[in-house]
């Protein structure tokens, strides 16, 4: 039995570092862009990259999206955060990579009013299947 008991924690170890091995680390500041010219559904209409928001000094990326409490809690912050960047010639670009309610709350309409109603200035687009997010290791 103890046996057994030690297998199954030995195991349980294993099938743990194996989900973690997958997981990318963060994206450092500073670091080169990955997949800047991946094309991405804006809520213009507009298809849109990284590269394309991108200014003299760089990009801000937010991974953001319709429903989470945090970004709720934040989000009237964005404006501002978007005009400090663009005043230090930053692009800013905010990501929404959450696939589990894409046909509902974060629908591309959905995104739309949100976008509408607090008055982004920014690109606000679809991180399809959160390709991004997981290469920035968000």
């Amino acid at each position: 039995m103890r046996f057994m008991v030690q297998m199954i924690v030995l195991l349980t170890f294993f099938v743990i570092q194996s989900a973690f091995a997958q997981v990318k680390s963060e994206l450092a500041l500073g670091s080169v862009m990955p997949m800047a010219d991946v094309k991405l559904q804006s809520v213009s209409g507009d298809e849109i990259s990284l590269s394309d928001v991108k200014l003299e000094n760089g990009t801000l990326v937010v991974f953001s999206c319709n429903t989470c409490p945090y970004v709720k809690a934040w989000e009237s912050r964005y404006l501002k955060v978007a005009e400090l960047a663009k005043e230090q010639s930053i692009g800013m670009i905010a990501l929404n990579p959450n696939e589990a309610m894409r046909s509902d709350k974060e629908s591309l309409d959905e995104m739309k009013k949100i976008a509408m109603t607090m008055k982004y200035t920014f690109a606000y687009a679809v991180d399809k299947n959160h390709l991004l997010a997981d290469e920035f290791g968000a």
